[in-house]
């Protein structure tokens, strides 16, 4: 969920958002407009205020997130480690 969207459904003012998250309000509207991407601590932040509803995802990629969510992928098996070779010596 975009920023924006959770501000406006949540009745919150950019300088609501911008007070708790401790960042002046244009920042937060640089934020919204993809100006500008928050911190990791200002996401920590961002991300608790609105009940993990608006994610780290949002930020990088905005509109875009619905596309790489909804990408069918299958996760390969772990290939950094995989135990002992199971080969046999003779």
């Amino acid at each position: 969920m975009k920023l924006s969207v959770w501000r406006a459904t949540n009745n919150y003012t950019q300088k609501d958002v911008a007070k708790v998250v401790g960042v002046d309000s244009t920042m937060v509207s640089k934020y919204e407009r993809g100006l500008a991407k928050p911190t990791i601590f200002h996401l920590a932040i961002i991300h608790r205020l609105t009940n993990k509803q608006v994610t780290v995802e949002d930020f990088l990629y905005g509109d875009e997130t619905s596309k790489v969510n909804s990408v069918n992928y299958k996760s390969p098996k772990n290939t950094l480690y995989s135990g002992p070779s199971k080969t046999r010596s003779s």
